[in-house]
């Protein structure tokens, strides 16, 4: 049995170019080397395509939900 486990970061960022995912996925991967196990939206599958207006709550409810678990969140501000 595991007694601790890593914490859990939600990393809100930025997604809307190549240049900024690329980015995203460096810091993931940093604070992945640093033993932190990282929630990073974009990679959850969704795209940029048109939704209707229930696969738009499903996604808000997926990250809503992964907020709820992490430990902490990063935010990329700029």
């Amino acid at each position: 049995m595991q007694l601790f486990s890593s914490p859990h970061i939600y990393l809100a960022a930025p997604l809307f170019s190549d240049a900024e995912r690329g980015y995203n996925s460096r810091i993931r991967d940093l604070l992945t080397e640093m033993g932190y196990n990282i929630y990073l939206p974009q990679e959850q599958g969704e795209d940029v395509r048109q939704r209707t207006i229930m696969e738009d709550r499903a996604v808000f409810e997926r990250h809503v939900h992964a907020l709820d678990r992490v430990h902490a969140v990063v935010a990329i501000c700029d």
